[in-house]
């Protein structure tokens, strides 16, 4: 996957040029999608084999990287959406699939009013994207409308331990209430241990603090302590460290019907 990632970068980097400039420049290396990416990958093709189709399947909150590319080759994925409210992403869509990749298609809408049919979808995946999202239980509805019952929600997302980002361990218990009320999961015990924010707090993680100490490069900001400074001011708060402390979370759920 990772040579992947690199030989898909050179080959159009010119297409991700501008995506990479607001964001990084390597997705695979970012922090935490060195694992996202294997992680929803492995549980797609896993799903994939059981049906006796191919799948349709959704990237929420795509932005613009390998990783959708990568999972059409995989025979049992029929196509591959992706949906992000950024309209300059369309042209670099079209740049890419030109060449006679039909497997990946691109929408610029809302998450939580895609346009798509009900019961459309097979699987979604959606890496780390929740977390900045505000209606947050308006997007759960909306991939439960497209999923077909039984299918597929594998998700991440980032868990802020200082309490400066989106989703603090106290306001877990929010988040997977909303995501139970409509997706079974796969593994509810690990849902139960993330319910008490404390726990944590307690247990040997990987954090950013982690990759700060050892692999520094893949933090996720151009210039950490500036963004941990903004996010405290916007919570009125004192930044605790140098760089915003996060962890991350995956899981796979199922539709109820």
């Amino acid at each position: 996957m990772r040579a992947f990632a690199e030989e898909f970068l050179e080959m159009h980097r010119t297409s991700l040029a501008p995506f990479s400039k607001k964001w990084v420049a390597n997705p695979f290396n970012q922090w935490s999608r060195q694992w996202e990416y294997p992680f929803c990958h492995e549980a797609i093709n896993k799903y994939a084999a059981t049906q006796e189709h191919p799948i349709r399947v959704l990237d929420a909150g795509s932005g613009i990287t390998f990783f959708p590319f990568y999972l059409s080759e995989s025979d049992p994925v029929n196509h591959i959406t992706c949906c992000d409210l950024d309209p300059a992403l369309a042209t670099s869509f079209s740049t890419i699939t030109e060449n006679g990749n039909r497997k990946v298609g691109f929408i610029n809408r809302n998450l939580a009013d895609t346009g798509l049919q009900d019961h459309s979808i097979d699987a979604i995946y959606c890496i780390s994207v929740l977390e900045h999202i505000s209606a947050r239980e308006d997007i759960l509805q909306e991939f439960h409308r497209l999923l077909r019952p039984g299918g597929l929600l594998a998700i991440t997302f980032d868990i802020s331990l200082d309490g400066l980002g989106d989703i603090s361990p106290e306001e877990l218990p929010l988040m997977i209430k909303a995501l139970r009320k409509l997706f079974a999961p796969d593994d509810s015990g690990s849902l139960e241990a993330l319910e008490n924010g404390k726990h944590l707090l307690e247990r040997d993680i990987v954090s950013t603090q982690y990759i700060a100490n050892r692999h520094p490069a893949l933090l996720p900001w151009r210039y950490p302590l500036l963004s941990s400074i903004k996010s405290a001011l916007l919570k009125r708060r004192i930044p605790s460290s140098r760089i915003k402390q996060l962890t991350f979370s995956s899981h796979t759920f199922r539709a109820k019907p």
